[in-house]
């Protein structure tokens, strides 16, 4: 069954993919630095850098997604512990319920409206 990581890691792939011609053009446009007038340099400059940091971005969450799955994402291990741990353990949850006994609950906040008199305007 596909995990919701699973799914965002396919969607980034996809996105890589489109975005990869997309910079490769924007470069070959920067590459014609000398034949295109200041305006569409400054535009190609401009759609070159957002492609790159949208590329580095998604690079990122793929390189993030693969380690959480590579770790085994969604399984989290049990951890091993000898039994005197588990006693202990067993001991500071059961004088944190005692704790808690020890807490007096209260009511919901009590509903009401405030009205405030009408201004005094001072001349």
């Amino acid at each position: 069954m596909a995990t919701a990581v699973d799914t965002a890691l396919t969607e980034v792939l996809a996105a890589l993919d489109t975005l990869a011609p997309e910079v490769v053009g924007a470069r070959a446009l920067a590459s014609l630095d000398q034949t295109l007038a200041p305006e569409a340099r400054a535009s190609d400059a401009e759609l070159l850098g957002l492609l790159t940091r949208r590329q580095a971005k998604l690079e990122a969450a793929r390189d993030a997604l693969a380690a959480l799955v590579s770790d085994g994402y969604p399984t989290v291990p049990l951890e091993d512990a000898t039994a005197p741990v588990l006693a202990e353990l067993d001991q500071a949850i059961a004088a944190m319920v005692a704790a808690r006994t020890r807490f007096n609950p209260l009511g919901p906040p009590v509903a009401g409206t405030v009205t405030a008199a009408a201004p005094d305007l001072k001349a």
